[in-house]
């Protein structure tokens, strides 16, 4: 559903901005042609519409995710906790597997 919400979101951009040029040399067709005008004539509408496409589209994709992972093993999971990750937790949890380079923050 998002692909498709944004799929007319950018064909809508592209009608909107060169519709006319291209239903007249491109692909002519009167009925194409009569409803690009129309999208014109009522840009704010036509720009309102594709704009609530497209906010809906990107909220589809939002899950609010933030995974952390070290070595393909999962650290801290927003998903699961709910919260962001505490930096001091994360630290200790990477000092707590053995990488053979020292500790995390050590130079």
């Amino acid at each position: 559903m998002s692909q498709l919400l944004s799929y007319v979101f950018f064909i809508g951009l592209f009608l909107v901005f060169l519709g006319e040029w291209a239903f007249t040399s491109v692909l002519p067709s009167d009925s194409g042609l009569r409803a690009v005008r129309s999208m014109k004539a009522n840009q704010v509408v036509t720009m309102i519409a594709l704009m609530a496409c497209n906010m809906v589209a990107t909220s589809l994709l939002s899950t609010g995710a933030f995974e952390v992972y070290f070595n393909d093993q999962l650290v801290h999971s927003k998903l699961d906790t709910g919260r962001a990750p505490d930096l001091g937790h994360v630290l200790s949890v990477f000092n707590g597997f053995d990488t053979g380079a020292g500790q995390v923050g050590e130079y």
